[in-house]
């Protein structure tokens, strides 16, 4: 696991601190303005308000979001010897996110070098994890810090057998129509493997 956080050490070339090695370091304090934690709330969102100036750069949630997950995947490709262009990764989402937020997080990937992205809504991406998916519908309800995400969670054997399931969620259909269709995608390559 690795805490959403940062520390920037030089905002005008991006060198930042980040996960468990901020607090290891001692580097966060929230009085300190070069440390920022919950970033990931102010991503797509017209925030009027403080936006801290580092080194001469106005450091904005967007920038922190893309450093934090820079030093994640180039983490990640040290750990496991791939480059990019190599791998697909799957980022969660809350079940509603702004469409801003997840076109920002589709670009900074694209940035990245990610070759294959998918965005799979957080209470789904919950139930996959704890093997909670089995011959049941079940609801499956993420009470966030700002959020409460709900996903009703069909298996493919009350579905036809696409995929492992039937991902249905509440809110705008337009987006429920987009996620449904990438949750799709990903779970039909998990149920391969």
């Amino acid at each position: 696991l690795v805490p959403s956080q940062v520390y920037v050490e030089d905002a005008r070339i991006g060198k930042v601190i980040v996960g468990q090695m901020v607090s290891d370091r001692g580097l966060d304090v929230k009085s300190d303005p070069r440390y920022f934690r919950n970033f990931k709330r102010g991503i797509g969102v017209d925030v009027m308000g403080f936006i801290p100036e580092l080194d001469g750069v106005e450091v904005t949630s967007e920038m922190v979001g893309e450093w934090f997950l820079r030093e994640v995947v180039a983490a990640t490709h040290r750990a496991v010897g791939g480059t990019s262009g190599e791998e697909s990764w799957v980022f969660t989402v809350p079940v509603d996110s702004f469409e801003a937020y997840r076109q920002w997080l589709s670009g900074t990937a694209v940035n990245l070098g990610v070759a294959q992205l998918q965005l799979l809504d957080e209470p789904t991406a919950a139930a996959l994890e704890y093997g909670l998916v089995n011959d049941q519908k079940i609801l499956i309800v993420d009470f966030g810090g700002g959020t409460l995400d709900l996903a009703l969670v069909q298996p493919a054997t009350q579905t036809g057998g696409r995929g492992w399931g039937t991902f249905v969620t509440w809110g705008n259909s337009s987006l429920k129509q987009k996620k449904n269709s990438g949750v799709a995608r990903v779970l039909a390559k998990a149920d391969q493997t």
